[in-house]
């Protein structure tokens, strides 16, 4: 009898933890390309800010960094959070905290158009040092050339974020079913560079709707 108390209180410890659905790379621009982020100090400002910002609101974020007109950032997305509303609350909510503390000296905004694409559990590492290298990178490629890389080689798919005003808004944490998508990736490995933002262990994967490669 006892065993099986045991064995139903562990099953319903079960079924209330979370489920990690898909890791998501993420990579979307500042307006019209310019290049507000211009220093290191700045860039890490923004993406200390952006990661601490998305955990209050209940998004993992693995791997952030970035260059001077562009961030790219790898997510678990969990069970209750859409791919659109996770660009809607990380860009909405950064742009109007880099306006309002007056990071820079016009005014800030993102690009309406971002990309994103599911990463498979065996590349995930790959993907944490292509990020990782951000820095290094762009001293021997535009952001305009990796685009065009992320679309012909990696199939990357441009989305639009067009719920939000993302130069001036705050926006709310509300939650919504999930939408997985079910492209895979495997980015390039890459050299370790310096700015970059890790937050913490990925959450444990119980089950669910991880993406795996072939």
């Amino acid at each position: 009898m006892q065993l099986l108390f045991i064995f139903i209180d562990y099953y319903i410890k079960l079924q209330n933890m979370p489920y990690v659905s898909v890791y998501i790379h993420f990579v979307w621009s500042t307006k019209n390309g310019y290049h507000y982020l211009d220093t290191p100090e700045l860039r890490q400002k923004v993406w200390q800010h952006i990661s601490e910002n998305a955990e209050a609101k209940g998004i993992f974020i693995d791997f952030i960094n970035g260059y001077s007109n562009h961030c790219h950032c790898l997510v678990s997305l969990s069970a209750d959070m859409t791919i659109s509303k996770t660009m809607q609350l990380i860009k909405g909510e950064s742009s109007f905290w880099i306006n309002k503390n007056k990071l820079i000296k016009r005014k800030f905004g993102w690009q309406e158009e971002y990309y994103a694409v599911s990463v498979s559990e065996s590349s995930v590492n790959r993907v944490r040092n292509y990020i990782r290298n951000q820095e290094e990178h762009h001293k021997k490629k535009t952001f305009k050339e990796e685009e065009d890389e992320f679309v012909v080689r990696f199939g990357f798919t441009k989305l639009i974020d067009s719920e939000v005003d993302d130069s001036s808004v705050e926006v709310d944490d509300s939650s919504v079913e999930v939408d997985d998508p079910s492209v895979e990736v495997d980015d390039p490995s890459v050299e370790v560079g310096d700015t970059s933002i890790k937050v913490g262990d990925p959450p444990t994967k119980v089950g669910g709707n991880s993406i795996r490669s072939d």
